[in-house]
């Protein structure tokens, strides 16, 4: 528990009580502590207090926060001298010395030793802060309290434990000061489900310490460690998680088994409403080596605590097993988040809250895309209402932000609306409601922007196709949309979730020279390539980076030569070049007509940017037929692709024996060059080869230029071969 004194300038002092590890202060309802000031802002600060130390954190505020007169920038820890001033506000931190919540005369009486006298608890070291009291639930033990339900009646926890006849069976061990243990009520009718708790992991820490010492240990031996804090903040949020289960403390003989002499009368063979032995008559245990083998006890139920039944494992100083199925945890599963940055799940918790109050208010948890998109207006007044209410909010984000995401989510394309107006994304992936990847260029990186549930994403691909008039009765779903994005989407039973792919269309053009400055490739690579291009030479092109490569060689032709480009979508962009340039588009079976049509048009240059289909037959004729033809193919390597390019032709029905064709490719294909991806997500031209025909009839591929990515960035390296059609 600590205190807030609050004061204004010129004004009188207030006084807070606080017993929780964290707390904000703003102008709205809903912060712990209202200032309705016009230069505090909605969610202004937050005081958490973390590892015996006050942290002071600015909500990015538009005034900013103090300490002692300086603003602050990050996490400041701050002790009862330093004043924070937030606005016209001086606010300090006191730590109080009051009680926890638990009753520390019941937990005194409970826990004396023999007499009801418990010894006084030593003082704190000198130089250290006592921490404040916090409320904490203790471990209880069997030996702790008389048998019984406890917890139900308060008579029986206040009296003191009634003497033992027997003689004790070693001396009183004296308890530990200031440990207060409580005995909860047993449950009996509870379900049987296995768990593991933190005793029993402690009482394995305790068997490596002392070895075969640790059968003489008793329960009280063992410190009383207490939950942590943030395992039980699902009882501050209103959960009940349910406890973990204390293990046995005492063991129990095996009916064929006799009991050791040395032992006396656990708690669980006394008649009802006996008294429990004193705690000085705890069983003196063998070591764990000379346990008697007994059957193994099933585990208590995760809610149930040692009770006064015969045959249970009660003392036994040996950590009990974890079963492999059962959860270590009993708390409950949190929402399925991609990541586990902490504040990307508030961020998922405050959006779905917003949205789905949003629509339980309005009923329209049923409702159609078309059914938002006409309650647009209502829904923008509630969620806008939801918002101020959310706490506490993410940090960076503000209760205004937050409503514009949820009214996107329910009346457009939610996330996806931003990322199509950024010119710097390049490809959106939507791999489920929680996982959106962005690639700017650089390789694909996990989106802060999220989806609250695989409905929601349905609801995006509906407008987002609508918008173009496509087909929405299809579970896979491939359109252009207005600004030329090409959206490939798949929905269940063809995909496990909802999911999609936004392609942006990158005009690629320009020069070899820009790909120079960008390290694709080599200046000596760059000239190269400009004197095959001018000398019309035939290449072959492979490699996810194709496209720029494409553009830079589409660039680096002759002036007034005719350039035709075939294409399934406007991807390249020639204009700028001093070429008469012409663009042809198609795609499926209407690429063959194309391509032939192309050729009737006597191109300078024929640059066919994908190939995928039996059109790779035509696109082979016109390798062997003509000159200055640029092809592109999808392949890992250029062998690959030469190889790609002669089973594709294959699937038209007309092309020669397999001998034939790969003779042919041979003969007409000068260069090959293949453009990949570095380790680091970088294009790099990999190799540039030169294609010839091999002896027995296949095809070799003589490096002229390779890419070698040892050291740093790599280096591009000249083979030093000298290809023929240069000789």
């Amino acid at each position: 528990m600590f205190s807030i004194l609050i004061s204004e300038k010129g004004g009188e002092t207030k006084r807070m009580e606080f017993d929780r590890p964290e707390i904000t202060i703003g102008r709205v309802a809903g912060n712990d502590i209202v200032l309705p000031r016009n230069n505090i802002s909605k969610r202004h600060s937050r005081i958490v207090f973390k590892d015996g130390k006050f942290i002071v954190v600015d909500l990015k505020s538009t005034n900013g926060t103090f300490v002692n007169g300086r603003k602050i920038t990050g996490p400041l820890v701050v002790k009862g001298s330093d004043k924070v001033y937030v606005g016209d506000f001086i606010i300090t931190i006191e730590e109080g010395t009051g009680a926890s919540s638990s009753s520390t005369s019941d937990l005194e009486s409970a826990g004396a030793g023999e007499g009801g006298v418990r010894p006084p608890p030593p003082p704190p070291p000198r130089g250290t802060r006592p921490m404040p009291p916090i409320s904490l639930r203790a471990e209880p033990t069997s030996m702790d309290m008389p048998s019984g339900d406890v917890m139900g009646d308060a008579d029986k926890a206040d009296a003191p434990a009634a003497p033992s006849s027997g003689p004790p069976s070693r001396p009183p061990l004296p308890p530990l000061p200031g440990r207060p243990s409580v005995k909860p009520p047993a449950i009996e009718d509870a379900p049987a489900r296995p768990t593991v708790s933190n005793e029993a992991l402690r009482d394995e820490k305790i068997q490596r310490l002392f070895g075969d010492k640790a059968g003489g240990l008793g329960v009280l031996d063992r410190p009383v460690v207490p939950q942590d804090r943030i395992s039980d903040k699902a009882t501050m949020m209103g959960g009940d998680a349910p406890k973990l289960a204390t293990p046995a403390a005492t063991a129990s003989p095996s009916a064929d088994t006799p009991a050791p002499a040395s032992s006396v009368p656990s708690a669980s063979s006394s008649p009802p409403g006996a008294a429990s032995p004193p705690v000085s008559a705890a069983p003196v245990l063998p070591p764990p080596a000379a346990l008697p083998a007994t059957a193994p006890s099933p585990l208590r139920p995760a809610l149930s605590r040692p009770g006064a039944t015969a045959g249970s494992p009660l003392g036994s100083a040996r950590p009990l097993p974890r079963p492999s199925s059962a959860p270590v945890s009993a708390r409950p599963a949190a929402p399925s988040i991609a990541s586990d940055d902490p504040q990307r799940k508030r961020h998922f918790e405050a959006l779905s809250q917003v949205v789905n109050k949003a629509l339980d208010q309005l009923s329209l948890q049923s409702a159609s895309p078309e059914q938002l998109s006409d309650a647009s207006s209502r829904l923008e007044r509630v969620v806008k209402e939801q918002s101020e209410k959310v706490f506490p909010l993410p940090i960076g984000l503000e209760s205004d932000g937050l409503a514009k995401q949820a009214l996107a989510e329910l009346v457009g394309a939610g996330p996806l609306d931003e990322l199509l107006h950024d010119e710097s994304v390049f490809e959106v992936a939507v791999a489920g409601h929680d996982r959106i990847f962005v690639d700017r260029g650089t390789g694909q990186s996990l989106s802060e922007r999220l989806f609250t549930s695989p409905a929601a994403v349905q609801r995006a691909i509906h407008r987002l196709v609508s918008k173009v008039a496509g087909k929405l009765d299809q579970n896979l779903l491939e359109v252009r949309l207005e600004n030329g994005v090409l959206l490939q989407a798949a929905q269940p039973p063809f995909a496990r979730v909802p999911s999609l792919v936004l392609k942006r269309v990158r005009k690629s053009g320009g020069r070899l020279q820009d790909l120079v400055s960008q390290n694709v490739l080599s200046a000596a690579m760059s000239e190269f390539l400009e004197v095959c291009m001018r000398e019309r030479r035939n290449l072959l092109v492979s490699g996810y980076g194709r496209l720029a490569m494409l553009g830079a060689l589409g660039g680096a032709t002759a002036a007034g030569s005719r350039v035709i480009t075939v294409e399934p979508v406007s991807e390249l962009d020639l204009s700028g070049t001093n070429s008469a340039w012409i663009g042809l588009f198609a795609r499926g079976p209407e690429m063959r007509q194309v391509i032939g049509q192309a050729v009737r048009m006597h191109p300078d240059h024929l640059l066919i940017t994908d190939v995928r289909g039996p059109e790779a037959f035509d696109v082979a004729a016109c390798l062997a037929g003509g000159q200055g033809v640029v092809v592109g193919v999808d392949a890992a390597s250029a062998r690959e692709a030469l190889g790609r390019l002669e089973s594709l032709a294959r699937l038209s029905g007309e092309s020669p024996s397999r001998k034939a064709l790969r003779e042919e490719l041979a003969n007409a294909v000068n260069l090959a060059v293949h453009v990949g991806r570095t380790a680091a997500g970088a294009y790099r031209v990999m190799e540039i080869s030169e294609v010839t025909l091999a002896e027995e009839g296949g095809i070799d591929l003589i490096p002229v230029f390779t890419f070698k990515p040892e050291g740093g960035d790599g280096q591009f390296v000249a083979t030093g071969h000298v290809p023929a059609f240069a000789g």
